[in-house]
This record gives structure tokens, sequence and C-alpha cells, in this order.
């Protein structure tokens, strides 16, 4: 009998290469058995063949399946997977850009504060420094008004002064009152008039 793996020259029982005719009824019926018992075999492994060969062609089929959404869903994963770089690149990119227009703009702002503290800095140097003009100028006015009410006191000073010459010409007076005309004298001299 033939087994699944053997060839037919491994068989057990292998076909006879030559055939002995015997007249024997009984010898022709064995071997017409035989023969018939070799092709159900052969028939059968052929039908086996077959059902194994759908079975592969299924298996392949649903793995040739499986292999094709696997490699549709991988190509997609990869295009995603490209798609997120690309993006992350250009976000990388953008937030690379704010941040720079960012640091930008608080340099200049701060170049802005430090012009401008210096620009207080120097406009309350120059306030301060026109407040001291002012306070000479007012300084040096003030001297001059004063200067020129010396200059405008001097003729009342020399009438001052001649009133005591007057006050100790009239003590003088009091104690000696003979002397009139030198007393006259005296006080037209005060008042600025002279005798004729």
């Amino acid at each position: 009998m033939y087994k699944w793996g053997e060839s037919m020259t491994d068989s057990a029982e292998p076909f006879p290469l030559s055939l002995e005719i015997q007249d024997e009824p009984e010898a022709t019926e064995d071997l017409l058995q035989e023969i018939q018992n070799r092709h159900n075999n052969l028939n059968e492994r052929v039908i086996s063949l077959k059902a194994i060969t759908d079975t592969i062609k299924s298996k392949i089929s649903l793995e040739k399946t499986l292999w094709l959404q696997e490699l549709n869903e991988t190509v997609k994963l990869e295009k995603q997977l490209k798609e997120r770089r690309e993006s992350l690149h250009s976000l990388t990119a953008l937030k690379e850009d704010e941040y720079k227009r960012k640091l930008e703009v608080f340099k200049d702002f701060l170049f802005f504060s430090q012009t401008s503290d210096n620009l207080k800095k120097i406009l309350r140097e120059n306030g301060y420094k026109q407040w001291l003009n002012d306070i000479s100028d007012d300084c040096s006015s003030e001297l001059d008004k004063i200067s020129q009410s010396l200059t405008a006191l001097k003729p009342l000073k020399k009438i001052v002064s001649q009133w005591n010459v007057q006050s100790e010409a009239d003590s003088g007076i009091s104690e000696n009152r003979g002397d009139d005309s030198e007393n006259v004298g005296t006080v037209d001299h005060f008042y600025g008039f002279t005798s004729s």
C-alpha cells in the first residue's frame, strides 16, 4: 500500500514490471483488484493533492490580501509620519521666527527703555542746570537792582550824613543861640541853598 511522502519506487508493494499471464481465474481476479486499488489510491492522492493545493492557494490569497492591506497601512503611516515631520519642522521654524521676532521687540523695548531713562536723566540734568542758571540770573538781576538802588541812595545817604552834621550843629545852636547867621547858613547849605 502506498503511503504519503513515499515515491512509487519506495512503495512496499511496487507495481510489477512484468505480468505473468496465468491461466488461473483467481490470479487474474487478484491482479485486476490490485490495479483497481492502485487506481483508487491514485485518485485519492489526486483529490487530496487538489484539496491541499486549493487550501494552499486560499492561504496564499489570504496572506497576499493581508500583506497588501498591511502594505497600504504602512504606506499611509509613513505618509502621516512624513506630514507630521514636515508640520513639526514648519511649526519649529515658525516658533523660531516668532521667538526671534519677540527677541527683537524685547531688544527694541530695552533699548527704548534705556534711551528713555538716559533721556530723562539728561532732561533732569538740563532742567537742574537751567534752574541753577535761572537762579543765577535772578540773583544777578537782584544784585543789579540793589546796586542801582545803592547808587540811587547815595544822595539820600549824603542827605542823612548832612542831617547828622545838622544835628550836631543844632546841638551847638542850642548851646550858643547868639550866632544865628552861622546857623542859617548851615541850614541853607543843608538844603542846597547858597546865600546871596
